[in-house]
Order: C-alpha cells, then structure tokens, then sequence
C-alpha cells in the first residue's frame, strides 16, 4: 500500500522518507525550471536594441533558438536582404530592409521601411553559439516616430528575416527550424502571429524549407 493511503499497521515514521524524495524531486524541478528562465532572460537582458530618439514609441524582442549553426542563420539573413527585390520580398507588406555598416559577424544591424516610404523602422540581431549546432538569436526591432500602438509591425518585422514557407516566406540560401522562445514588447505594441502571417495561428516552431 502507499503511504497516501497506508493501512493502520504502517507508522507514519515508515512513509517519511517517501515524502522526503518526493519533496526533493519537486525542490529540483523547481531549480531547473528557474535556470532555464534565467538563462533565457540572461540572454535577451544581453543583446542590443537600436534606440530611438522617439520618447514614445513601439518595441519588439524576440528570442529564438535556431537548428543551424550561427554563420548560417547570419548568412540567411545577409541573403534575403541583398537578394531583395528579385530572389526575396518582404512577405509583410513589401518593405525593404537595408543591412547597415556597422554590422558583424555576431550582430547584425538593419532597417525596414515600410512599402507605402513612410516609417523606417531600425532592427538589431545578436547571434550567439549554442551546443549541438545550433544557434541563440535575440532579435530587436523599434519604431523610430512617436507611437503606441503598432499592430504587430515590430514583431513581424524580425520574423520575415527568419520565417519559413509554412508562412508564405521564402529561404534563399540556408534552411533550418527556429523555435521562439521569448517575445516581449511595449504597451501597445503586439505580438500576434495573424499580424504577420493572416489565416495563421500561433506557432512555436517556423521550419524553413
């Protein structure tokens, strides 16, 4: 019999070290747990966002962990951007993004102006090396004119750099999985997969082909 259940002849004494493993156990979940969290708010507290000289206006951080090593990831967005517009266009409303010169192999700095010229927006990814191949980007897109709410446009602005054709995106040159792992914006600002992909739900996994 279990001791949640125990008959009378077994003594509470007997189901005490059973309490103490299953209190242990659940002491240990709880650490891994809050390691993974603090991981990942350690690695999106590191990485960069552009600014804005705009004392009001919307933001978007997206966290993603990549399936391929981090050169590639990189070398994907660098390709999408230069084949633009003949080999890719922006799935969200045709803006065009431009890679800016201050960029390395580790953090890549762009914009996006939107298709109608009106608002360009600036963008930061860091990339970092992870274990078996893959890579850790933390992506960072704000508005550069007063404003609140945004519809999604800073959050889909980084996910058109990394979607895949489940979402009407197109690779040009390397193909692996992203799995978001963190989205934080302002208030106001969103975050919602229909914004960026319409008729789609929310998914958390993008697999590129």
């Amino acid at each position: 019999s279990s001791c949640l259940g125990r008959p009378p002849s077994l003594s509470v004494r007997a189901c005490a070290p059973n309490r103490l493993l299953v209190g242990e156990a659940s002491a240990m979940l709880r650490r891994l747990v809050l390691a993974a969290a603090t991981a990942t708010m350690a690695a999106a507290t590191q990485a960069r966002c552009p600014g804005s000289d705009a004392w009001l206006h919307a933001k978007c951080q997206i966290e993603v962990l990549a399936s391929a090593v981090c050169d590639d990831v990189s070398a994907e967005l660098r390709a999408r951007v230069a084949g633009q517009p003949q080999r890719w266009q922006d799935p969200h409303n045709n803006g065009t993004y431009r890679l800016l010169s201050g960029s390395s192999e580790s953090e890549l700095e762009l914009t996006r102006t939107t298709g109608n010229g009106k608002y360009t927006d600036k963008l930061v990814f860091t990339l970092d090396p992870r274990s078996g191949g893959r890579c850790s980007m933390v992506g960072c897109s704000e508005s550069q004119v007063t404003s609140f709410i945004d519809k999604s446009t800073n959050c889909c602005n980084l996910r058109m750099l990394f979607c895949g054709a489940d979402h009407g995106c197109k690779s040009v040159q390397n193909s692996f999985t992203v799995q978001e792992l963190s989205v934080h914006h302002s208030m106001g600002a969103g975050q919602h997969w229909e914004a960026c992909f319409p008729g789609s739900a929310g998914q958390p996994r993008i697999l590129h082909t």
